[in-house]
């Protein structure tokens, strides 16, 4: 039997931050070097309070805390912003889910995907999210399903499709 689910997506900054913060924090598990930095910068101020601060252990404060700040920037701020850029222009359409493929309609966009281009697929609180071999990362907001009956009918179509399909609460 041929499922289709037709779903006009319309984006906005909101959904997709919520999205990449999601991917960033809790799957690739970023918030680990965030707590790394911290922690050294931490320690390097309680030492220095302690000991005194010397010019050497200054230099390596402000360096630990640059670090941080880049760190910050590279791996967090600059994917988020990039794909909210992406998300922006491409303004959303209609997508039509079935057994075989993603038919996309957009203003500036007409696509088909198979599902074994996305090797991985989540669904998380606000949105499903599927992850194609480039490592793009395909966001679609449950606000733009009509009701509960096509958000489990996606479920059920990506968990059929896709190898490494999760839950995620």
């Amino acid at each position: 039997m041929d499922k289709k689910l037709e779903v006009n997506i319309n984006y906005c900054d909101k959904d997709i931050k919520q999205a990449i913060s999601y991917i960033i924090i809790r799957i690739n598990k970023i918030w680990v070097g965030f707590v790394c930095f911290s922690g050294v910068i931490l320690s390097m101020l309680i030492y220095g309070f302690i000991n005194g601060f010397s010019s050497y252990l200054k230099g390596q404060t402000i360096v630990f805390t640059v670090c941080g700040f880049l760190f910050y920037a590279i791996y967090y701020q600059i994917p988020v912003n990039g794909y909210v850029d992406f998300y922006r222009k491409r303004k959303g359409g209609i997508y039509t889910f079935s057994d075989h493929d993603i038919k996309i309609v957009g203003e500036e966009v007409q696509s088909i995907c198979a599902w074994g281009i996305f090797k991985k697929g989540y669904d998380i609180h606000n949105s499903f999210l599927l992850r194609d071999e480039n490592k793009f990362l395909y966001i679609f907001p449950k606000r733009c399903f009509d009701n509960e009956a096509d958000i489990e009918m996606l479920r059920q179509v990506m968990s059929e499709n896709i190898k490494d399909y999760k839950v995620c609460k």
